[in-house]
C-alpha cells in the first residue's frame, strides 16, 4: 500500500490527483516506443512497471463531497489509466450511486446482494432473469461481455474476529514479503 487517504483530507486527495496525473504522462511517453501498449511493454521491456491498484470504497460519498472539483478528471483518469497499468476499483451501496458516463469507464463489474432484483439488469446488461441465491456472500460477476455467473464468496473467521484476523494477516505478509509500494 502505497498510501491511504481519508475523505476529509482534502490537501491528500488533491496531491493524488496530481501525482496520477503525472505517472500517466510517464507513462504515455514510455509506452510510446511500445505502440502504447502497456502488456506489450511489460512483456519485452527490460524495465519493470508496475500496475497501479486504486481502490476507492464508498464512491457516493467522495462524489457527494469532491463531484463538483474533480467528477470530470475522474471521469477521464477511469477511462485512461487501464492503457497505462493503472486500475481503478471503486465501491459503491447501489448502482444509481456511479452515474452513467463514469459507469462506462468499467468494464469489469461484481455485484453483491442487491435491494431491488431489477438492479441487477442494470448493472449487467446480459443478465436477464439471472439473480444471485439469498445466501449470505452470494452474487453475480460479469467475465466475458455476455456472461454472468454467480459466485460465492468465503467469511475467513467470525464477525467479531474480523480485525484481529486481517491484522495479523498483516503482520505474517509484512514479514515474508518485505519489498513495499
Amino acid at each position: 500500500v502505497g498510501d491511504v487517504v481519508f475523505i476529509n483530507d482534502a490537501e491528500k486527495i488533491s496531491r493524488f490527483f496530481e501525482m496520477i496525473q503525472k505517472e500517466i504522462k510517464i507513462r504515455k511517453a514510455k509506452l510510446s516506443e511500445y505502440n502504447g501498449d502497456y502488456e506489450l511493454y511489460k512483456k519485452t521491456s527490460k524495465e519493470k512497471m508496475p500496475t497501479i491498484i486504486v481502490e476507492m470504497n464508498s464512491y457516493e460519498t467522495f462524489a457527494e463531497i469532491y463531484q463538483s472539483k474533480y467528477d470530470d478528471l475522474f471521469i477521464t483518469l477511469t477511462r485512461e489509466c487501464v492503457t497505462v497499468g493503472i486500475i481503478f476499483v471503486l465501491s459503491v451501496s447501489n448502482y444509481s450511486d456511479m452515474r452513467y458516463r463514469l459507469n462506462q469507464n468499467f468494464k469489469k463489474k461484481i455485484a453483491l446482494q442487491l435491494n431491488k432484483d431489477d438492479d441487477y439488469m442494470c448493472v449487467f446488461e446480459k443478465a436477464k432473469k439471472k439473480r444471485p441465491s439469498s445466501l449470505f456472500g452470494r452474487g453475480l460477476v460479469c467475465v466475458e461481455k455476455d456472461e454472468v455467473l454467480e459466485f460465492q464468496t468465503a467469511k475467513i473467521c467470525n464477525a467479531e474476529q474480523y480485525n484481529l484476523f486481517i491484522k495479523e494477516t498483516v503482520e505474517e505478509l509484512n514479514k515474508k514479503h518485505m519489498e513495499k509500494a
